[in-house]
């Protein structure tokens, strides 16, 4: 899977990091990862299947709004798969906190049957629309700088929840999130000066270690963020942006 020709497994770092990190920690890395690639230009947008010439091979674009309905395609049919793996896997890794090597290894381990299950997914999905992975990567590619195809393929492995403001509970409050925005904080600066771990590792442990000490998962956090607005407080805007620059400082210091 590792050595996989596909925009999945070549931006392994981005799929795996958003899956896990969410907020403004998960587009810093999609974002700087993009920028890296000297490959990326803006491209204009076409309104149906274009052919393009890149040097002896010639690509298939297709439309904007077809490559955004194959994300969402791909997005919904493995969403029951990733819930349920996720689960799991946050439960064995979480006894095994302590232990470091078994911790890496389930996280590993968690990676590549994650990967998998994008794969096949995405391989039903490609059938269904009838395009193949080059096409899907080089359409990808060609939309890059585009804001709406970027985020929807930088979310292609995250799991969707549905919460409602009665589901937030009593002492689940702005106040709270604001101290969990710090924690995070505080956490990636401490690591920044020992990057030897990659950042969905750091990711991982940070999450866990804000589990046992708020009892609150991310995807709780990122949804009661929304819901309570958060997103609109002027408290909150510096915390996004700190953990924005902690994030993207982790991972130049790590290259």
């Amino acid at each position: 899977m590792e050595k996989a020709k596909t925009f999945i497994s070549k931006n392994r770092v981005a799929v795996i990091t958003v899956a896990t990190l969410g907020i403004a920690g998960a587009l810093s890395v999609y974002f700087y990862k993009q920028r890296k690639n000297p490959e990326n230009k803006k491209r204009e947008t076409v309104s149906g299947s274009q052919i393009l010439r890149a040097g002896t091979r010639a690509k298939r674009i297709i439309s904007e709004k077809e490559l955004l309905d194959v994300i969402e395609s791909i997005k919904k049919g493995c969403n029951a798969d990733l819930k349920v793996l996720r689960a799991k896997y946050r439960e064995e890794r979480r006894k095994v906190f302590y232990d470091d090597e078994a911790y890496e290894a389930l996280i590993d381990e968690y990676d590549s049957k994650l990967l998998q299950i994008l794969q096949e997914t995405s391989e039903n999905v490609f059938s269904k629309y009838r395009i193949s992975q080059a096409i899907f990567d080089d359409s990808v590619k060609y939309y890059v700088d585009d804001e709406e195809i970027s985020l929807a393929a930088g979310s292609i492995a995250t799991v969707d929840e549905d919460f409602n403001i009665s589901d937030i509970p009593s002492h689940i409050n702005k106040d709270l999130l604001l101290d969990i925005f710090n924690f995070y904080n505080k956490r990636y600066n401490e690591a920044i000066f020992d990057s030897q771990k990659n950042i969905e590792y750091l990711t991982t442990r940070i999450q866990d270690e804000i589990y046992f000490q708020y009892k609150i998962e991310m995807e709780e956090f990122t949804s009661y963020y929304k819901l309570l607005n958060c997103e609109n407080d002027q408290d909150f805007q510096p915390k996004v942006d700190e953990i924005h620059k902690s994030v993207t400082k982790y991972i130049t210091s790590s290259d």
